[in-house]
């Protein structure tokens, strides 16, 4: 997904008619150039769009109603987020992306728990809307306590 919204950012920027047909047009020419299947280009640029999975419709129309300028502001944090968690072990990702209940974070020392506890509570509060005073983060240290509430704060 990644990798795809790379490549069609600049043709989205450099896009003038941001209708349907047009967008479509679009797109499936690059799907064409690529070689790619509809979907693998489609689908990121669905999700990057709406900031869901399932949508009833697709990622043109949705580009479409948002119109170029909030279609490529959403693209443009969609690549930033996906950079971001690249950054991270496949556990660590499953680990900041925990909706249903709590989650216990156990790990030695250096492995990333402080940080993937302050993403975890960013991702609640930005991502899923979560309001801070319904999340609650324990730790074992005083250090460790301080040092997550200076990164909440940034």
């Amino acid at each position: 997904s990644l990798q795809v919204l790379k490549e069609v950012l600049p043709l989205l920027k450099a896009q003038e008619d941001y209708s349907n047909d047009a967008l479509y047009e679009m797109l499936c020419a690059f799907v064409k150039e690529k070689g790619y299947k509809n979907g693998y280009v489609m689908w990121p640029i669905r999700t990057a769009a709406s900031g869901k999975q399932m949508t009833p419709c697709g990622a043109t129309e949705i580009l479409e109603i948002l119109g170029k300028e909030e279609s490529i502001a959403r693209i443009e944090k969609a690549i930033e987020k996906l950079v971001c968690m690249s950054s991270f072990t496949k556990s660590q990702s499953e680990a900041i992306r925990h909706q249903d209940g709590p989650l216990l974070v156990l790990a030695g020392p250096g492995s990333g728990k402080t940080t993937v506890v302050t993403k975890r509570v960013q991702y609640l509060v930005q991502d899923c809307h979560i309001s801070p005073s319904s999340i609650l983060v324990i730790t074992f240290t005083k250090a460790a306590a301080t040092e997550m509430k200076e990164r909440f704060l940034r």
